[in-house]
């Protein structure tokens, strides 16, 4: 009888909308096969999720439905529950990022994951411009921003990312940016972030990806198209990235400076 204890877990979804056949297939199934597989083994296993309430997400989705952020995500929250109950799919744990019996523990342990990299040296503070939605009265970061993407030139990319290319978005880079609050044209303006110097940690990085190419205890290689992709943005350069947002909604960033006042980390940190 096999003693290994193994910890799953699912990509968070989030809390702004219905599951869809798209994230059970993707994500939960497969996670839940493994799991069933690992007991029907005889291992231990503890199998965790929840809902990821923080972020500009479920915050757009509130304006849109007309209710709060904490109403919206806490009922989404309760529905997915519910629909991966009705599948089958059964978690030890089932949470939230921003739900009452979690959002304490998800804040202390996430202030200290940034607290730790700060102490560390791994944050520099800067000064940048971003953009602004003047009607709205409040900085546009991640998908409150919308434009052409500069390097496919596909319409509709948001600032974080270009659905259509993949590719990570500098949103002061969009073309013709338009904000998706008010739809109005937004306005460069200076703001202060905390960014993570990802830079530094290419060459560990790499050796540890490297590693990978060779079996380890019970562990399997990894597959080759996944360590060339991981290598090849590497490779590319590893840039430096904001871990701090101009939102009201999220984990406050756990510093005593002025200019952190108000602002919350970014919810994939």
């Amino acid at each position: 009888m096999s003693n290994r204890r193994f910890l799953i877990t699912s990509a968070l979804p989030y809390s702004n909308g219905r599951l869809h056949v798209g994230h059970v297939a993707g994500a939960y199934l497969p996670a839940d096969t493994y799991v069933r597989y690992l007991r029907a083994k005889g291992d231990e296993v503890r199998f965790i999720c929840g809902s990821d309430d923080n972020g500009v997400a479920s915050l757009i989705s509130a304006r849109k439905e007309g209710r709060s952020v904490e109403e919206l995500t806490a009922f989404y929250n309760g529905r997915q529950a519910a629909d991966f109950a009705g599948l089958g799919i059964k978690f030890d744990i089932y949470g939230g990022t921003h739900q009452p019996k979690f959002v304490e523990l998800h804040n202390r342990i996430s202030q200290g994951f940034f607290r730790t990299a700060y102490d560390k040296g791994y944050f520099v503070k800067k000064t940048t411009k971003q953009l602004y939605d003047v009607q709205a009265n409040q900085f546009l970061p991640d998908r409150y921003v919308k434009g052409k993407c500069y390097e496919c030139g596909a319409e509709g990319a948001y600032g974080d990312q270009c659905e259509a290319c993949g590719v990570s978005i500098d949103p002061m880079k969009l073309i013709n940016p338009i904000s998706t609050i008010t739809n109005t044209k937004p306005e460069p303006r200076e703001t202060t972030h905390w960014y993570m110097q990802l830079p530094q940690f290419g060459e560990k990085l790499r050796a540890w990806l490297e590693a990978k190419r060779q079996p380890q205890g019970d562990c399997p290689p990894w597959r080759e198209t996944v360590l060339n992709f991981s290598l090849g943005q590497i490779k590319q350069g590893l840039p430096e990235r904001a871990m701090t947002r101009d939102l009201h909604w999220g984990v406050p960033v756990p510093l005593d400076d002025p200019d952190a006042a108000g602002k919350v980390l970014y919810v994939w940190f």
